[in-house]
């Protein structure tokens, strides 16, 4: 076969039609690929957890079992505690509680999300400076602080970026649990004399009261800070909260790069 004579190499070549986005369509797949990726390693780690997990029951349950103990609530209690204590006799097998380690897991995927995010964000700033030739960049705003709020300022106020108010209000409201998570150790302290932390704490518990996929995602769990010597609220997140962020910064990103600045108003 010859694919010459079957006129296959001389078929017409075509490619989407520019209209002016910020990113054109053969580099935005480059920025899709990362929030790709974060989807891949969390469901990657959500299968690594639980075998782990059924590792452990297992094990548990043997341990149980070669105890020999006639009462099925005392033992029901001894194998309830194994599978939550990580100084365990079972801490060889699993050094850490199930519980414990899939909050390290979540927060350290939250974080990277938020920063990957943040980091497209200002290229986003970037390539809008290049383009559209001003005289203002990313560095020289001010007034709203960092990350995100400046770069906020500089497509909407400045570039005149089109960002719908939902979607900029849910990526504020995972600003602030990202800035809680590295803060505070994702304590929501009530008590604390810092306006910005306890303005963080009201919008946070403000959208978990009212969204019923975030009281479901998101658990604000009571723990002893032995330290102060008193009770404080913690943030515990969730693999369906993660994904759902992923999704929802993506969109973000996504929407501002297919915006049309560009494209010929004539």
């Amino acid at each position: 076969m010859n694919i010459l004579n079957d006129g296959w190499l001389n078929q017409k070549v075509t490619f989407p039609p520019d209209k002016g986005e910020i990113i054109d369509w053969l580099n935005r797949p480059t920025i899709e690929f990362q929030f790709y990726a974060i989807n891949q390693h969390l469901d990657f780690l959500k299968r690594s957890m639980k075998q782990e997990t059924d590792n452990l029951k297992v094990a548990a349950s043997q341990f149980v079992n070669e105890m020999g103990i006639d009462n099925d609530e005392i033992a029901s209690s001894i194998y309830h505690s194994l599978l939550q204590d990580g100084y365990s006799p079972l801490r060889d097998e699993t050094p850490l509680a199930i519980n414990e380690f899939e909050q390290i897991q979540w927060r350290s995927n939250f974080i990277v999300l938020y920063s990957v995010f943040e980091h497209i964000l200002n290229l986003l700033c970037y390539v809008v400076e290049k383009k559209s030739c001003l005289n203002t960049n990313l560095n020289k705003i001010t007034g709203k602080g960092e990350g995100i709020h400046r770069a906020e300022e500089y497509l909407v106020d400045i570039a005149k970026v089109k960002i719908q108010k939902e979607q900029w209000d849910r990526v504020l409201l995972l600003c602030d649990i990202r800035n809680v998570l590295v803060h505070s150790n994702g304590e929501l302290d009530g008590e604390s004399k810092h306006p910005r932390h306890i303005k963080q704490v009201e919008h946070i518990e403000k959208h978990i009261n009212k969204d019923i996929k975030l009281t479901n995602w998101i658990e604000l769990n009571i723990i002893d800070n032995y330290i102060y010597n008193e009770k404080k609220r913690k943030i515990l997140l969730s693999y369906e909260f993660i994904k759902q962020s992923v999704d929802e910064l993506q969109k973000v990103v996504m929407d501002i790069c297919n915006y049309p600045l560009y494209a010929d108003k004539s």
